[in-house]
C-alpha cells in the first residue's frame, strides 16, 4: 500500500507507513487482511477517509466478502459524499447478507439521503421483518418516520433506542427534530441544549440549536454562534443550512439566497436550500421564479415529500388547483400518515370551498394528533364556513380541555 499520494496528511502518511511496516512483519494474510482493515477505521475515525479508501478496496481486492471492510467502504464514502457510491455498495452488500440488519440501516441511511425512497422502503421492509430492538436500527427508523412526516411514530423510536443507549447521536438528534416538528420548540430547545453537554463537539447538534434558537425569535444569537463556525476550510452543510435559515428568519433574503446557492452548488440534494430559495422569491413577489425553482428541485429530488408539497402548494397559489390537488392526493395514496400533506390537501380543499371534505381530512389529523392546532383551527374554520357556529364552539370547547 502507498503512503506517498500528494494528496494525503501527514498524518494520513505517518499512519500508512506504520501499517506498511506491521505489514512486512505479518506472516498471515489472514491477518494482513485485518490488519488493513483495523487502519483504514482508525485513518477514517480521523477524518482520513480517502486513505481510508484505498485501504478498504485492497481489502476487498483481495477478500470481496469482507464484510467488515464493505460496511467500512460504504462509511467512507458517505462520509465523502459519495452517496451513489454508498447506495451501489450498500445494496450489493445487503444482496450477499440479505439478514444483517446492520448492512439493511446502511442501506436505508443512504437511500434517504439520496430521495431513493423506493430503495428506502424496500429496506425498511426487510428490516422490520427481523424485529429489530438494537439502538442503532430503532434509531434509523425513527429517522425513516420522521422524513415521511411520522413524528410521534419517529419519537417513540428514538426514546427506545436512548433507553438501549443513551449516547446514541442519531436518537439525540432526532429527538429533537420530531419534538419540533410536534410544534414542542421548548422541549426540543431543552434537548438540543442537554444533548450537547454529551457532545460538544458535534456540529449538527450546534446547527440543530441554532435553528431552535431562531425559531424560539432569538435569530441574531444564532447567527452569532454559527459565525463561529463559518472560517472553517469548508463547513458543514448542516451549519450552513441552519446560517441560511437564520439569514432568512431575520430579514437578510440577498443573503439567505446566496447561502442556499452556495450549498446547492456542493450538493443539490439539500431540500432546505430549494425551500428557502422559493419563499425569497415569493417574499420578493417573483411567482415565477419559485416555481421554476421548486421545479428544479424536481429534478433532483422527484419524489421527496416535502418537495412535492411545497411545488403543490405554489401551484395552488397561481390557480393551478387541479395539478396541486393531484399532488397532495398522490403523496397521500404513497404514505396515508404523512400529517403535514394532509395538512396541506386539507387547508386546499377548504379553500376550494369543499367544507365537508376538508373537515373530514382534519379530524384524520386529529385522530392521529389530537392537539394539532393547526387541524383543531381547521375544522373550526369548517364549522363556521357551514355556518354550525355551536359546533364550532364544541370543537374549540373539547380542544382547549384536551391540550
Amino acid at each position: 500500500m502507498t503512503d506517498e499520494n500528494p494528496s494525503y496528511s501527514d498524518v494520513a502518511r505517518k499512519v500508512l507507513k506504520a501499517a506498511n511496516r506491521l505489514l512486512a512483519a505479518t506472516p498471515s494474510d489472514v491477518e494482513a487482511l485485518k490488519l488493513r482493515t483495523e487502519f483504514a477505521e482508525a485513518l477514517q475515525s480521523i477524518g482520513e477517509g480517502d486513505a481510508a479508501e484505498r485501504l478498504y478496496d485492497e481489502v476487498l481486492a483481495v477478500d470481496p466478502n469482507n464484510r467488515r471492510a464493505l460496511v467500512g467502504r460504504i462509511n467512507a464514502a458517505i462520509h465523502a459524499g459519495q452517496y451513489k457510491t454508498a447506495l451501489r455498495s450498500a445494496e450489493d452488500a445487503a444482496n450477499r447478507w440479505p439478514n444483517d440488519k446492520r448492512l439493511l440501516t446502511k442501506l436505508l441511511n443512504v437511500a434517504l439521503r439520496l430521495g431513493d425512497y423506493e430503495s428506502a422502503c424496500a429496506a425498511r421492509k426487510k428490516i422490520l421483518l427481523g424485529k429489530p430492538d438494537d439502538p442503532e436500527t430503532l434509531a434509523t427508523l425513527g429517522g425513516f418516520h420522521l422524513h415521511f412526516n411520522m413524528p410521534e411514530k419517529a419519537l417513540a423510536l428514538f426514546e427506545r433506542a436512548l433507553s438501549k443507549q443513551p449516547m446514541n447521536r442519531a436518537a439525540h438528534l432526532g429527538q429533537i427534530k420530531a419534538a419540533l416538528k410536534l410544534g414542542d420548540t421548548k422541549k426540543a430547545l431543552e434537548n438540543a441544549t442537554a444533548s450537547l453537554e454529551d457532545f460538544p463537539s458535534d456540529l449538527e447538534l450546534h446547527a440543530k440549536l441554532a435553528d431552535l434558537l431562531v425559531s424560539a425569535k432569538r435569530g441574531d444569537e444564532a447567527l452569532s454562534r454559527l459565525k463561529l463556525f463559518l472560517d472553517m476550510e469548508s463547513p458543514p452543510l448542516s451549519i450552513l443550512g441552519a446560517y441560511a435559515n437564520a439569514l432568512f428568519k431575520t430579514g437578510a433574503l440577498e443573503e439567505a439566497f446566496e447561502a442556499c446557492h452556495q450549498i446547492l452548488r456542493r450538493d443539490p440534494k439539500i431540500v432546505r436550500a430549494w425551500v428557502i430559495r422559493s419563499r425569497v422569491a415569493l417574499l420578493q413577489d417573483d411567482t415565477d421564479l419559485a416555481l421554476e425553482i421548486m421545479t428544479t428541485a424536481l429534478g433532483f429530488l422527484p419524489n421527496d415529500p416535502n418537495i412535492e408539497r411545497r411545488y403543490a402548494e405554489l401551484l395552488e397559489m397561481v390557480g393551478r388547483s387541479t395539478e396541486a390537488d393531484e399532488i397532495l392526493q398522490d403523496l397521500l395514496r404513497r404514505n396515508p400518515e404523512d400529517v403535514v400533506a394532509r395538512l396541506a390537501f386539507a387547508r386546499m380543499t377548504l379553500a376550494n370551498g369543499k367544507t365537508e371534505a376538508a373537515e373530514a381530512q382534519f379530524e384524520v389529523v386529529l385522530q392521529k394528533v389530537p392537539t394539532n392546532r393547526e387541524a383543531i383551527l381547521g375544522c373550526v374554520d369548517a364549522c363556521e364556513k357551514r355556518g354550525d357556529l355551536e359546533a364550532a364552539m364544541r370543537r374549540l370547547e373539547t380542544s382547549v380541555a384536551a391540550i
